[in-house]
């Protein structure tokens, strides 16, 4: 039954760890996406688009 139990704990430790791990990189991406997309936008209007065209064309 110790073992049973110990065996179950482990299991679930794992499960809790696998799921942050997800959504730790779920984060990471969007955060990834967004600074990527803000760059793209300071590009785009250092280059002298406007920034209503510049966020239609990122969007």
């Amino acid at each position: 039954l110790e073992s049973a139990t110990s065996d179950a704990w482990l299991r679930g430790l794992a499960a809790g760890q696998a799921e942050g791990l997800a959504k730790g990189h779920a984060a990471g991406l969007s955060e990834g996406r967004e600074a990527e997309r803000a760059a793209l936008l300071a590009k785009l209007l250092a280059s002298g688009m406007s920034e209503e065209q510049a966020r239609r064309l990122l969007d």
